[in-house]
């Protein structure tokens, strides 16, 4: 027989050390460690056992050792191949993709849906039924989405058409639902801008429904989390809206994640900026400023700096604003598109107005207003226009509101905004025509236009009201990740 371990070391448990144990100090690893020994050193028995143990266990080892060999010489040679297949299916997907971006709508569905499409494998991947596919639909679809929410709708639909018929046997059962998951959201999110609030909040009360049983990764649930927050927003229920952003914030800050945290905290200015907390706005745009990069997220930054400054003309701060621009106006001049010309000048205008340079704030607000029209973004118009209008009355120049407002209705009629804002905008021209237009007037019509923007169901009278949040409605934690 073996002879047993030296008993020296292994001495009896005592109570103190029990005690220490019970009250959170010490290892209880350790401690079973020495109870294993000392009942090895007393007990011939026990320590015979335990020693056949050590023997079973090595053997084991050794077999697995040899097993993960075998697969990691197997996974080795397939290595190159599976590469190729990836990046075949990629490619394929690429090419699907600008066949759908050249078809209308009607016929990109149908291609999608064709039968035969079932049955037809390339040697590595699944003609119109990709992964890769769905994904850069929807990347296409949030860059449309800036320019014509219509045109985001449909790719986000080709998208829809292309996740249901990814083979789930080949990618997982798993992965497909969460593929699946993110395109509703997405769907959502385009409808909310659409205007289309009621049907968008079903759609998340879906989306959660889908995530009890599919949680997400602690990365998605967080950027999920924040286009739940836009929709909660949108219908006015701002504080549904703080506590979802709270809760994405929490997540990117576990994840370390700059970037997120950084369009959080944006959104979280937009919510203190439509409830006319200007001040919290501008900390909060602050803020973020200083977490993001110009470099590393150009057009994110640029929101959080744009953000600052006309929170700060809402502040009464006109000359802190200008230094924001001057401190950032090379950034516009990189987002050379029209609509970043367009809100530079829209904030040179109210920075100029607050700095009393009433000439060059009519001109940069008439260029603002022009530029929007010609982009068909009638609700940014119609903001300029209000602005306008208010400083012509600041000015002591009432007779020039009312040209604009006979001008404006006809105009914005034609600019899609919905029956609501046109509602408003009336008793804007009613009031000026009348010369009954007063500051108070086009302030709370400024501030209805920030409310109003996204839901159709808000009316100018109404517009200050919080709607009570649906129970069935109400968020909950849902992903892994939850906090």
């Amino acid at each position: 027989m073996n002879p047993p371990p030296n008993p020296a070391p292994h001495r009896h448990l005592t109570v103190h050390e029990l005690l220490r144990l019970f009250e959170g100090e010490g290892s209880l690893e350790a401690l079973a460690r020495r109870a294993l020994a000392h009942l090895r050193a007393l007990c011939p028995e026990c320590d015979a056992a335990y020693r056949d143990f050590e023997r079973i266990r090595d053997r084991r080892r050794r077999r697995r050792r040899a097993a993960y060999g075998a697969v990691l010489d197997s996974a080795q040679h397939r290595i190159p191949e599976l590469v190729r297949c990836h990046q075949a299916e990629i490619e394929a997907a690429e090419r699907d993709l600008r066949v759908l971006l050249d078809l209308p709508h009607t016929e990109a569905l149908a291609l999608i849906t064709e039968k035969r499409r079932r049955q037809v494998r390339e040697p590595c991947g699944w003609r119109m039924r990709s992964p890769h596919l769905v994904q850069r639909l929807l990347e296409e679809a949030r860059i449309a989405l800036r320019r014509s929410p219509a045109e985001a709708l449909e790719l986000v639909e080709r998208a829809d058409a292309v996740v249901h018929r990814v083979p789930r046997p080949h990618h997982g059962e798993a992965f497909v639902e969460r593929l699946a998951t993110r395109v509703s959201a997405d769907r959502a999110n385009v409808l909310r801008v659409l205007g289309e609030l009621q049907g968008a909040s079903v759609l998340w009360h879906l989306i959660r429904e889908r995530l009890e049983r599919w949680p997400v990764d602690t990365d998605d649930e967080a950027d999920l989390l924040s286009l739940e927050a836009s929709l909660r927003q949108d219908q006015r229920r701002f504080g549904d809206a703080e506590r979802l952003l709270a809760r994405a914030e929490r997540l990117y800050r576990r994840l370390e994640d700059a970037q997120g945290f950084g369009k959080i905290l944006i959104q979280r200015g937009n919510v203190a900026n439509i409830q006319g907390e200007s001040h919290a706005a501008a900390d909060l745009y602050r803020q973020a400023g200083e977490l993001l990069s110009a470099a590393d997220s150009p057009r994110l930054y640029l929101l959080a700096q744009h953000g600052l400054a006309l929170a700060l003309c809402d502040s009464g701060e006109p000359a802190s604003a200008a230094t924001v621009l001057e401190r950032n106006r090379p950034l516009y001049g990189v987002h050379r598109d029209t609509e970043a010309q367009s809100r530079l000048a829209d904030l040179e205008g109210r920075i100029a107005w607050g700095l009393g340079d009433h000439a060059r704030a009519e001109s940069c607000l008439l260029r603002a207003r022009n530029s929007y029209l010609i982009q068909r973004q009638g609700f940014n118009a119609a903001s300029a226009t209000l602005d306008l209008a208010a400083l012509y009355l600041e000015c002591g120049r009432p007779r020039e509101v009312k040209p604009l407002a006979e001008q404006m209705l006809p105009i914005f009629q034609t600019q899609g905004l919905h029956s609501e804002l046109i509602a408003a905008l009336l008793v804007f021209r009613q009031a000026a025509l009348a010369e009954r237009l007063s500051a108070e007037l086009l302030d709370r019509l400024r501030r209805y236009l920030l409310v109003a923007r996204n839901d159709r169901s808000c009316r100018f009278e109404d517009s200050g009201r919080t709607d009570a949040a649906d129970p069935a409605d109400s968020p909950t934690p849902y992903g892994a990740g939850s906090a």
